[in-house]
């Protein structure tokens, strides 16, 4: 699907999570057809052109590394410095209703590598600590085989030291999404996940992420960054995971940046032997 159609899906997406109306949107066939075929290479070769058009016009350095970009990134959404003071996050989340369910989600991290995602108010999560990853229910902690969670760990997206996890980020080059020019990187992670990245030029912002891993893929565009503590962050996605149907959207409804959180939400959970 392309950005440009995400942008409509994210217009109606911003009013379907406010409450005000609600659309269907049919399913993307997995199979293109011959006519999609021809648009996805008409649309490509516009894309081309508009890339051939902007780097004959554009007469500032563009960066040409990884750690370039991901810097860029860091510095406007609020510097490298400002993201190392963070030591805890909460994040409220309330994805769009699907079949009727309408829920909050609260996303909670903790440095190192600490990560608990579960519904507000629920008993129960899904809690990695980088490494391994369990589920909690009713007091029990079960190991979980849920490997892509681990990506989720980290409360800088892995941006400021991605070396010391692992992590491997690869330059792609200069691409245009939306009509708009775009660094693209691809990263890969310990565990075979691998992702692709495309940061916006002019703002150098993540706007837009495809994951592939084991089970599957998933794709996440994300909109409306907003400063929360001299902060930025989206707080709006769109996204599509897995087989869970067309893209839905996600509004963030707040954001706590050093919360104090217990230790115990992030306890390991205990292997055979005693070792976590």
């Amino acid at each position: 699907m392309s950005r440009s159609r995400r942008t409509v899906l994210a217009i109606i997406l911003l009013f379907s999570l406010a409450g005000i109306t609600a659309f269907a949107i049919e399913p993307v066939p997995t199979i293109p057809t011959p006519e999609q075929l021809a648009v996805r290479e008409s649309l490509k070769a516009r894309a081309d052109r508009q890339l051939a058009t902007f780097l004959a016009n554009h007469d500032q350095p563009l960066a040409t590394t990884a750690a370039e970009v991901v810097a860029g990134h860091l510095e406007a959404s609020g510097g490298a410095e400002a993201w190392a003071a963070v030591q805890t996050l909460e994040v409220y989340l309330r994805p769009m209703p699907i079949r009727g369910d309408e829920f909050i989600l609260v996303r909670q991290y903790s440095r190192p590598l600490n990560f608990r995602q579960g519904m507000a108010g629920g008993h129960s999560a899904t809690v990695t600590d980088g490494r391994v990853v369990w589920r909690v229910s009713g007091g029990q902690k079960v190991a979980a085989d849920i490997p892509e969670l681990t990506t989720m760990a980290s409360i800088d997206n892995f941006f400021l030291d991605p070396a010391a996890a692992g992590v491997d980020m690869e330059f792609v080059g200069v691409e245009i999404l939306n009509h708009e020019p775009v660094y693209h990187l691809r990263r890969a992670f310990p565990v075979g996940i691998v992702e692709e990245l495309y940061f916006s030029v002019n703002s150098g912002l993540l706007v837009e992420r495809f994951d592939e891993y084991r089970s599957g893929s998933s794709w996440f565009s994300f909109w409306e960054y907003r400063e929360v503590e001299g902060l930025k962050f989206p707080h709006l996605m769109l996204r599509s995971v897995g087989e869970n149907g067309p893209p839905h959207g996600v509004a963030i409804t707040e954001i706590r940046i050093n919360p104090e959180l217990d230790e115990d939400l992030f306890l390991p959970i205990t292997m055979e032997g005693g070792e976590p």
